[in-house]
């Protein structure tokens, strides 16, 4: 009887280890969606819109950003994260995302900003995702459109006195 209670314990025990040593599930990021914060000379800053899930017992943090984005189908230049982002445990968590741009052509943004229309856009990249126990890549693409009003009024209010006349 004693043996035969030692091998339960046993093989709970076993069992418990087991699954405690689960392994790590990589996150899931969705976008929801971006919004342009300011925009200069030297480029701009979005916050991006995520909902997250971190099935994970520990928590996660998305230390680097690395992308491209794409506005009327111009490459307008190189995207990174601007700070990392914590990512609790969870389900369905929503987190907003600094990047920032670094313009490849201040002038294109100009004559798009110039255009009077809404505009298209695509951010493609890559985000570095991890913690103690984890680490891993994981891809974003997102396509959406920059409204022409938002554009505006975030240009007129990012760079005053822009040589040349916006449409309203």
């Amino acid at each position: 009887m004693v043996r035969r209670a030692f091998l339960f314990f046993a093989a709970a025990a076993v069992a418990a280890t087991l699954s405690a040593c689960a392994p790590p599930e990589p996150p899931t990021i969705t976008v929801k969606e971006g919004k342009i914060t300011s925009i200069d000379l030297q480029g701009m800053r979005v916050l991006v819109r995520v909902e997250a899930t971190n099935k994970n017992k520990f928590d996660l943090t998305i230390s680097s950003f690395e992308g491209k984005l794409k506005l009327d189908g111009k490459d307008m230049g190189n995207v990174s994260l601007v700070s990392p982002v914590k990512l609790a445990t969870g389900d369905k968590t929503p987190l907003d995302v600094p990047l920032a741009l670094t313009w490849n052509d201040v002038g294109g943004i100009a004559q798009l900003a110039a255009a009077g229309r809404d505009l298209p856009y695509d951010l493609d990249g890559i985000a570095a995702v991890g913690g103690e126990k984890l680490s891993v890549k994981v891809p974003f693409k997102v396509k959406g459109t920059v409204p022409k009003a938002e554009l505006v009024k975030t240009v007129q209010r990012s760079i005053p006195g822009l040589p040349f006349m916006l449409p309203k």
